[in-house]
C-alpha cells in the first residue's frame, strides 16, 4: 500500500506560500524599510553640485531634443512643419507672441509632466503624492514610501513616454496651428525629464532588490546589506 507523508507535503506548501508572500511584498511599495537595507546612493537637489550637473545635462538634452523633434516634425508633416519657417527671422511682435507661447506651453508641460508622476505614485501606493514647485524645478514625490525598482522605472519614465506619444499624435492629427506648440511641448518635456533619466540610468545598474525613496528634493536608493 502506498503511503504519503502529509506532514512533509504541508511543510513544502507553507514554504512555497512564504516564498510567494515575500515575492509579492517585494513587488509592492511599502512604508517600512526592511531592517537589512541600507542606503547606497542619493541624488539631492539641495546640494549645489548635484543641481549644477543636473542643469548642465538638462541643457544638453534640451538642444538634442530640439534638433531631433525638429526633424521628426518635418518628416511627419513636411507640408506644414517647415524648418525654414521655424528658424526664419520674425518681427518683434511675433517674437513676443512666441515667448508667450513658450511660457504657456511650459506651464502646461509642468502640470502634465508632474501629473503623470503623481498618477503612478497614487496607483501604486494608493496614497496622495506631494506636489511642489521651486524656483528652478518642480517635483512630485511620495515621502515615506519605498518603491521597488520595477515600479519606479514606470513612475520615472511615465511623463517622458506619455507626453512624447501625445506630442507625436498632435503632429499627426491636429491642425497646423498646433505644430509649434506640440514641438515646444516635446522639447521642453524631454529637457525637463533629465532628472528622471538620471535616476533611470542609476536604476539600470542597481540590483533588482533595490528600493527607492523619493522625497522630492532627494531620491534615495536602498539595497540589502
Amino acid at each position: 500500500m502506498l503511503q504519503f507523508d502529509y506532514s512533509e507535503l504541508g511543510t513544502n506548501c507553507r514554504l512555497k506560500a512564504r516564498s510567494t508572500e515575500k515575492k509579492n511584498m517585494a513587488a509592492r511599495p511599502s512604508k517600512e524599510l526592511p531592517a537589512n537595507y541600507s542606503r547606497f546612493w542619493q541624488f539631492d537637489l539641495t546640494r549645489v553640485q548635484d543641481l549644477f550637473w543636473l542643469n548642465l545635462a538638462g541643457i544638453l538634452l534640451f538642444f538634442a531634443a530640439a534638433l531631433v523633434f525638429a526633424f521628426l516634425g518635418y518628416w511627419l508633416r513636411p507640408q506644414v512643419f517647415s524648418l525654414q519657417t521655424l528658424f526664419a527671422p520674425a518681427p518683434a511682435w511675433q517674437l513676443l507672441l512666441f515667448l508667450g507661447e513658450v511660457l504657456a506651453v511650459s506651464a502646461v508641460m509642468i502640470i502634465v509632466h508632474e501629473g503623470f508622476h503623481g498618477l503612478f505614485f497614487w496607483v501604486f501606493s494608493h496614497s496622495r503624492p506631494k506636489f511642489a514647485f521651486k524656483i528652478y524645478y518642480a517635483y512630485t514625490a511620495a515621502p515615506g514610501w519605498y518603491f521597488p525598482r520595477g515600479l519606479y522605472f514606470i513612475i520615472s519614465l511615465a511623463p517622458l513616454a506619455g507626453i512624447t506619444l501625445l506630442g507625436i499624435m498632435g503632429f499627426l492629427f491636429l491642425p497646423a496651428f498646433f505644430n509649434i506648440p506640440m514641438y515646444l511641448l516635446l522639447v521642453l518635456n524631454t529637457g525637463g525629464a533629465v532628472g528622471d533619466l538620471w535616476a533611470v540610468v542609476r536604476l539600470i545598474f542597481s540590483p533588482s532588490s533595490t528600493l527607492i525613496h523619493d522625497c522630492g528634493d532627494a531620491i534615495e536608493f536602498f539595497r540589502p546589506q
